[in-house]
């Protein structure tokens, strides 16, 4: 399964490493799927790691990040996006939703509102698609992995 996801959901797994999370982290390094992600994702995800307020406020150290970057370039793929995506408002939402067609991800796990409010994501059934990619919560994701 290749996915992408949302830096939010790896930044909350961070600050709480026994929390409903912490399965998809350990599934990701019993290699049981694969992340997609990009350099400016990366990049992305290093800024707001390094915010110092998020720092103070959850604790946690460099070797903790360190931690999280080596498993996601041990077990990811890079993904170099070629055709921009302005669905959304929010450029990042946007990127998400490059990073996810280039690497022909099976999902995007994603608690992003704005991505599935968006008009060329449509809704099918129960679950939101893009360019036939399933856009799933979280909760979703865990739930699919087992």
């Amino acid at each position: 399964m290749r996915v992408v996801v949302d830096t939010g959901m790896l930044v909350q797994a961070l600050i709480r490493p026994s929390g409903s999370l912490e399965p998809a982290l350990r599934r990701l390094r019993d290699n049981d799927f694969t992340l997609l992600f990009s350099n400016a994702w990366l990049g992305g995800l290093l800024d707001i790691l390094a915010a110092p307020s998020l720092r103070q406020k959850y604790h946690f150290e460099d070797s903790d990040v360190q931690a999280l970057i080596a498993l996601l370039l041990l077990r990811g793929e890079p993904v170099f996006p070629l055709h921009p995506i302005a669905v959304c408002t929010a450029p990042y939402e946007n990127h998400l939703l490059e990073i996810a067609v280039t690497g022909h991800a099976s999902a995007l796990v994603t608690t992003g509102s704005q991505l599935l409010r968006t008009p060329q994501i449509r809704a099918y059934r129960v679950r939101h698609l893009f360019q036939d990619i399933p856009l799933i919560t979280p909760a979703a994701f865990l739930r699919l992995l087992g």
